[in-house]
């Protein structure tokens, strides 16, 4: 998970051709889809989140395998993008790249690589997300700017903001920025805003205060990490380490909460300085989870996924994987669906009309999963 491995130091501390493959030669086998049990079950009240495998939770719509250019391979996938027009944009997961496809994985085009000198280069692209005019903006926090690409990914204009930008989210016709715009450790004393809505090249509001000052939380900075999805006049904003989900409006005030962790949930306790002395890290950090990530999807559904350590990278930067999705209501706050467990290896990828999610996060050829939520 490179972007959020950035995040993290911020912090301190030959071609295949793509076709749409068949439910039943990947995904059934995938997902353990043996048929729905859904109406034997009968009606549930919304306010009962249910516990149900992922092929009770979501409707399966096809997988795709992405087209590979044999002179410019996948490391590995990272965040995907729904466009408006079709197709998804995809973010390289160790490199500064990203790539545009087609519906059914045909590669469209390519942009970025790495380097200091050239201002169309980059150390780490934090995020992307596609404006309301189809254009392609980057989050580039090594140098405090944006980069905007044209819909086929050329270089279009770079725009300095007044921080340094970790992530970016469309909002309709404006972005919400994760942006330090302080040092990071006055960010860390003072609690300064880290969400900011950011409009004609300036900004309108700054909201949700960094959470975990490094004196009451020593060690917690190590492992937060943020997230936020958009959904018509509300932005909803959340840190990895703890639940609810923070919702503001479009003028950037508090509108309420939603969110709560099932009980299998092992949230990080509050530790004193000194608490990880005698105490292996690996095991410490194995025994908690977190928030991965939040996705919204057919403009209704809030997805929050739930992630743990790769047993096999017990070190900093650390790497989380994606074990359970939750599924709520983003309108009436009902939590629909929890601990709906994840295939083995697979990884969610992003939102938009439907769910997105890689089966295979390790090895191509890369298959992506389409998914719709099922009402229960």
């Amino acid at each position: 998970m490179k972007r959020r491995a950035s995040r993290r130091r911020v912090l301190g501390v030959g071609t295949t051709i793509c076709k749409v493959r068949s439910a039943a030669r990947y995904l059934l086998p995938a997902f353990g889809l043996v048929g729905s049990s859904c109406a034997e079950q009968g009606p549930v009240p919304s306010s009962v989140a249910r516990s149900v495998p992922l092929s009770e939770a979501f409707h399966l719509l096809g997988t795709v395998e992405l087209e590979q250019d044999s002179t410019d391979l996948i490391s590995g996938l990272d965040e995907l993008v729904e466009r408006q027009g079709g197709g998804f944009v995809i973010a390289d997961a160790l490199r500064p790249r990203i790539r545009s496809y087609g519906e059914d994985g045909q590669l469209e085009a390519a942009f970025g690589r790495f380097g200091t000198d050239d201002p169309w280069t980059f150390q780490v692209i934090g995020g992307l997300a596609e404006t309301a005019t189809g254009r392609i903006v980057l989050a580039d926090g090594d140098r405090d700017r944006l980069v905007y690409l044209t819909p086929d990914l050329s270089p279009d204009t770079i725009i300095e903001v007044p921080g340094s930008p970790y992530d970016v989210f469309s909002f309709g016709t404006d972005l919400i920025l994760w942006m330090w715009t302080a040092p990071i450790n006055e960010a860390e004393s003072q609690g300064l805003p880290i969400f900011h809505r950011w409009a004609e090249n300036r900004l309108l509001w700054s909201q949700y205060p960094y959470p975990y000052p490094s004196d009451e939380y020593p060690y917690w900075v190590s492992f937060a990490d943020f997230f936020a999805v958009t959904a018509g006049d509300s932005v909803f904003v959340a840190n990895s380490l703890e639940y609810p989900v923070a919702v503001y409006d479009r003028a950037g005030d508090s509108v309420g909460s939603l969110g709560t962790p099932s009980s299998s949930f092992r949230s990080i306790p509050r530790l004193e300085l000194g608490a990880l002395m005698n105490r292996p890290l690996d095991e410490f950090i194995a025994s908690f989870d977190l928030l991965g990530r939040l996705d919204l999807v057919d403009n209704t559904y809030l997805v929050v996924t739930r992630a743990y350590l790769d047993p096999d990278k017990p070190y900093p930067p650390f790497r989380w994987l994606h074990s359970h999705v939750e599924v709520y209501d983003r309108h009436t706050g009902d939590k629909l669906y929890e601990d709906v467990p994840l295939p083995e290896g697979a990884q969610v990828l992003g939102g938009g009309r439907h769910l997105y999610i890689l089966l295979n996060r390790n090895d191509p050829p890369w298959r992506i999963a389409k998914l719709s939520v099922q009402e229960p």
